[in-house]
């Protein structure tokens, strides 16, 4: 199938997604992927656009953003207030392979002033599933790195 096809088909399917969740009170956040369909920060910002519902948004991947070669600030400031969840884990290179924050590539310190930067006070999840020996460990580790990067930028 063409991609102009497969878009088409997609917006369809996010309608009738969102209206469905607006009557429930539900946020839809999608998460682009390099790869997929919705490859980038600004494909998935035209699409919100497109979209035009109030509970639909993006679920911000900044994984996904370093694998596109995207700056945590031009990500945060391009969806920033329709950034409703975001997930966290660290990258080696270009290789999509989830990292304990700290241990790869992803500057966390940039994703922290991004996030300040426009006012972000949502949730996030970090994504460890590369870890099922031992999760408690993997958790611990990137829950200290985690809290004192954005705990510095607090105090500061």
């Amino acid at each position: 199938m063409k991609p102009e096809k497969s878009l088409a088909l997609l917006k369809q399917s996010i309608f009738e997604i969102v209206e469905y969740a607006a009557a429930r009170h539900v946020r839809v956040g999608m998460e682009y992927e390099p790869g997929l369909l919705v490859e980038r920060a600004e494909e998935l910002a035209v699409l919100i656009r497109e979209v035009g519902a109030e509970n639909f948004g993006a679920n911000l991947d900044f994984g996904h953003s370093h694998l596109a070669g995207e700056a945590p600030v031009d990500v945060a400031e391009r969806l920033a207030s329709k950034i409703f969840h975001i997930h966290l884990e660290d990258i080696s290179g270009r290789k999509h392979y989830h990292l304990i924050p700290g241990e790869g590539d992803i500057d966390f310190e940039d994703i922290s002033r991004a996030l300040a930067g426009i006012g972000y006070e949502g949730f996030g999840t970090v994504e460890l599933y590369t870890f099922p020996e031992n999760p408690e460990q993997a958790a611990r580790k990137a829950f200290d790195y985690l809290r004192d990067v954005f705990l510095n930028r607090i105090v500061k």
